[in-house]
């Protein structure tokens, strides 16, 4: 089939490290990807990258949670 699914992970993986309500797109694709592309090697990166933005979104929400709280 291509690489439709693992280039758009990688996309929007890389965008989600800057943007991160993008990097659930990426995990999502990323999944799909490693399912149906015939090579994973794009999907999987997508989806690594996508799992560090998600993190970072947390992480974020917890820290402006705690800024907040404190005022």
């Amino acid at each position: 089939m291509g690489n439709t699914y693992g280039t758009l992970a990688l996309v929007f993986g890389l965008i989600g490290c800057c943007c991160c309500f993008l990097a659930p797109l990426a995990i999502i694709f990323g999944a799909i990807g490693i399912a149906k592309d015939d090579e994973t090697t794009l999907a999987i990166i997508g989806l690594i990258l996508g799992v560090c933005g998600v993190i970072f979104l947390i992480v974020w929400f917890v820290y402006l949670a705690a800024i907040f709280m404190l005022y």
